[in-house]
């Protein structure tokens, strides 16, 4: 059975926020995750959602992502 991380960030500028989190997402796949959904919230536009498949989740819950 898979493993999920849902992960929904308030930020304060969702395009810088996105150039930061693509230099991060090597490190997404070092530790196990694999990128399905990036989402913007049709709501508020500087709120990201992000939906991973984890292959170990106690690797995935040592990884850490930007916050800008």
């Amino acid at each position: 059975m898979a493993s999920f991380l849902l992960i929904r960030h308030k930020v304060s500028d969702f395009s810088q926020w996105t150039r930061g989190y693509d230099a991060h997402l090597p490190k997404c796949v070092e530790a196990g995750l694999t990128e399905k959904y990036l989402l913007r919230d049709a709501q508020d536009p500087n709120e990201g959602i992000l939906l991973f498949e984890a292959q170990d989740r106690s690797r995935s819950k040592a990884l850490s992502s930007p916050r800008i």
